[in-house]
């Protein structure tokens, strides 16, 4: 069976069961924008819900009516537009666990971690995670990251939004391991979920234009020197 990743979410730097990846210093693009990527649990899964876990399931066959799985990756359907259409397809959504109840509306910083897996090899890592919202209505994560292949980057943002919450955060139960969310007795919410990544057009200097911008300043620099000598001269 297929080890889930899951990702530690803490106001330490973020363990990952299998997903950590090293942080890399290059900020290649891989994508040109502008871009659009919309992902979405309709038809490939829901996320099950507690104070400080979310389990990405494979069906969804309707709130309460399955018990998600924290052994295997989470589906969702993705629709790409311009720089990111070649993404469109299917993609693996990795599962998210705090070893305290997820906070509200507080930035945390976290080692750069995969949230989700695209058919080409792709992934989004984040390294910030942000989540809002009420306890029984719909609640925005925010992620901050990039797509990352190859060793290549493209830094991007990333929100996903749930649908109304059926079961309220606070009446469900902390967990001190996601296994136990398919555990009799425990708590746990369900809902739909979709969100979307945008990459803005890229703004990359023509080459043409900078070699003119260098002539330019070689051409006042040798201006300033021949002024220079004849001054020197008289």
């Amino acid at each position: 069976m297929e080890v889930k990743h899951i990702a530690l979410l803490s106001g330490l730097p973020l363990v990952a069961a299998g997903v950590l990846v090293s942080a890399i210093p290059a900020e290649a693009a891989i994508f040109v924008g502008p871009g659009q990527l919309d992902v979405s649990s309709e038809r490939f899964g829901n996320a099950f819900y507690t104070q400080n876990a979310i389990d990405f399931t494979v069906g969804n066959p309707g709130p309460n009516n399955s018990l998600p799985s924290p052994g295997s990756p989470g589906e969702v359907e993705v629709t790409g537009q311009g720089g990111l259409s070649s993404l469109s397809g299917r993609a693996q959504i990795f599962d998210l666990f705090s070893p305290a109840p997820f906070p509200t509306g507080v930035k945390v910083n976290v080692s750069e971690t995969t949230l989700l897996k695209f058919a080409d090899g792709t992934t989004y890592n984040f390294t910030a995670f942000t989540r809002t919202g009420q306890d029984t209505g719909p609640n925005i994560f925010e992620f901050e990251g990039a797509f990352v292949n190859g060793g290549d980057r493209t830094p991007t943002n990333f929100a996903f939004i749930t649908g109304q919450l059926p079961v309220s955060i606070s009446s469900t139960t902390v967990l001190s391991s996601l296994d136990q969310i398919d555990d009799s007795g425990v708590v746990i919410g369900n809902a739909s979920y979709s969100g979307t990544f945008t990459i803005p057009a890229a703004q990359v200097p023509e080459p043409t234009g900078v070699v003119g911008l260098l002539g330019v300043a070689l051409g006042a620099g040798s201006l300033l020197k021949r002024k220079k000598t004849f001054k020197q001269m008289k």
